[in-house]
This record gives structure tokens, sequence and C-alpha cells, in this order.
């Protein structure tokens, strides 16, 4: 993760060198777009904690664990399919 935050780094440095103003803006578009996924990935984030403290891991695994990798499968597909978030954040 810190070598890609590293060339993050230098792709907006050097984005920044050949045009300021344009990196402002992308930057600025970002954090606007940030900010309106934030509350839902937030959400999202508590929802998938409480269920994995309220939920045994025996359960978890007995369902979507190796035991059937097909079938876990489907049930994750369709765990993921059914929640009020988008597929970008459902799904993976």
């Amino acid at each position: 993760m810190k070598y890609l935050h590293i060339v993050t780094f230098f792709a907006v440095l050097i984005s920044f060198i050949f045009s300021r103003k344009k990196t402002f803006q992308s930057l600025i578009l970002a954090i606007k777009k940030m900010a309106v996924i934030f509350p839902t990935f937030l959400g999202m984030l508590i929802s998938i904690s409480l269920i994995l403290n309220l939920v045994p891991d025996s359960i978890i695994i007995k369902y979507l664990g190796t035991d059937n990798l097909l079938m876990g499968n489907v049930y994750a597909v369709l765990l993921g399919s059914i929640t009020l978030l988008p597929g970008f954040i459902a799904f993976p």
C-alpha cells in the first residue's frame, strides 16, 4: 500500500507541474465525489462491522466457507445483490 501512495503522490506532482489549474480542478472534483460516496461507504462499514460481531464465525464459514465453493459464491452474490449499496461497494 505504501508503494501505491508513493506512485499516486508522484503522479499528482507531475500533473501539478504540467497544469496547476487542471490538477486543482481534478482534486476538487475528487473531493466532491468522495463526499457523496462517503456516507454510503461509512454505513456499509458500520453494518458489516455489526454483522461480523453479531454473527458467529462458524455460521459465516458454514455458508461462505470452503466446504462448497460454488454455493459459497452463490450465497455471497445473493447477499451482495440485495444490499442497498452501489455495485462497486456491495460485490467485492
